[in-house]
């Protein structure tokens, strides 16, 4: 996605597919809200001002309405504090090996805790534009329903 900036975009279709998940959750359990914990990082300058932008005025690219499903302002956390960021760390490792160098190993025992509905994967997304000719599990779950 040439034109957009690449940190942005990442955690604008982060953010956009949680609130799905939240809005889909929501028309069968009743309305869920949900939190967003991300690793403090030099990046978390730039992070809080889009998303009180986003929170107040919708996500700009998508028109996809605010982020209103959010019961606190994400909370960025000292990575070193939490053990949850290992877990983070052991999932981004997977999709690293298994995107840029091709080595799927370890990323199939994890599909199955991607949210996915009616065989579509949402909580994983490969922003691809020749999706229809790339392998991976994301983008050969929207090749099957289209």
């Amino acid at each position: 996605m040439p034109a957009a900036d690449p940190l942005e975009r990442v955690f604008e279709e982060l953010l956009l597919r949680f609130r799905s998940m939240l809005d889909r959750m929501s028309r069968t359990d009743g309305e869920q809200f949900g939190i967003v914990i991300a690793d403090e990082a030099k990046y978390e300058r730039i992070f809080q001002p889009l998303l009180a932008e986003w929170r107040d005025t919708g996500i700009r690219r998508r028109r996809l309405g605010r982020l209103d499903r959010l019961v606190e302002v994400p909370l960025f956390v000292d990575g070193k504090t939490t053990r949850l960021r290992q877990m983070v760390d052991l999932v981004a490792h997977s999709m690293w090996r298994c995107y840029e160098r091709r080595i799927p190993d370890l990323v199939g025992p994890m599909l199955p805790g991607f949210y996915a509905d009616s065989g579509v994967m949402h909580g994983l997304v490969h922003l691809a534009s020749n999706y229809r000719q790339c392998p991976c599990p994301a983008c050969v779950s929207r090749v099957a329903r289209s």
